[in-house]
Formats: structure tokens, sequence, C-alpha cells
């Protein structure tokens, strides 16, 4: 699913509008969505948004929000990685 990212401003209460031109010609003419298509909205502070395309003129795209999620900070898992060091002639190149 594709993801586009909002001032916090541009969500409502049930519904998000995309004024970015950027943005517009992206989710029209790039990728071709349609009335009904979904996107993932981020406001790239908070929360994360799954909605459906309500409308698409050449300068807004409103959309409707679907489902709202608290915005994944940082994964629990924790990873340590090691790397070995080669022998003799390896090591030179």
């Amino acid at each position: 699913m594709n993801r586009f990212f909002v001032d916090k401003s541009a969500v409502k209460e049930s519904t998000i509008e995309i004024n970015d031109k950027e943005d517009i010609k992206h989710i029209s003419k790039v990728l071709r969505l349609r009335v009904g298509d979904k996107i993932e909205i981020s406001d790239s502070n908070e929360f994360e948004y799954i909605t459906e395309i309500l409308s698409i003129d050449p300068s807004l795209i409103k959309v409707k929000i679907l489902d709202k999620q608290r915005f994944a900070r940082e994964p629990e898992l924790k990873v340590s990685l090691f790397q070995s060091i080669p022998k003799g002639s390896r090591w030179k190149k």
C-alpha cells in the first residue's frame, strides 16, 4: 500500500485533505489511483491512517479515515551484529 505524509492540520475528524501538488500528481497520474482505492497516510508525528479515496480533484484529494493507529516508534527487538576478521591475504583486498 502506498504511503503519503501530511501536516497534522490536514487531518479532520473522519477525513484528511491532501493539497500538496506533488502528492496529487503522484496519486492521480503516476499511480493512477481512483476513488475507492486505499492508501496509508502518516502525520509524521503521532498517527498513521489507513484511508479510502473519496474524491480526486486537480487541487485536492479527500480521503476517509478507515483505521487510526499510533505511530510505531522503535521496535522492541534488539539485534547484535558481529563481523569476523578474514585471515591473511583476504584482509588486504
